[in-house]
């Protein structure tokens, strides 16, 4: 299995559409929902702490928050990002 530092960069193609996508959707019913039955990851822009995290402590207590970058951090800092999720999914691949 290759680490974070061995994975490419998310296409600008792809990482423009998940952006575009992302901008009409509201998932905080969703998440609330998913709480107790799935660890849930928030990777957000470093302006975004403060907010997500009161968020989050008041409606999914037990989600990570990761909060760095500007805007894509999929994209800026692909193998920081690609760490974090890969620690997700592991995490997630315990629990099946």
């Amino acid at each position: 299995m290759e680490g974070p530092s061995t994975l490419a960069q998310t296409p600008n193609h792809h990482a423009s559409l998940l952006n575009a996508t992302a901008n009409f959707l509201d998932f905080r019913d969703d998440l609330v929902a998913l709480n107790d039955s799935l660890p849930l990851l928030y990777v957000v822009r470093a302006e975004q702490d403060t907010v997500v995290s009161g968020w989050a402590e008041i409606n999914t207590p037990t989600a990570r928050i990761e909060a760095f970058g500007g805007h894509m951090m999929f994209w800026e800092q692909p193998e920081r990002f690609n760490q974090i999720l890969d620690e997700y999914l592991s995490q997630v691949g315990k629990r099946s």
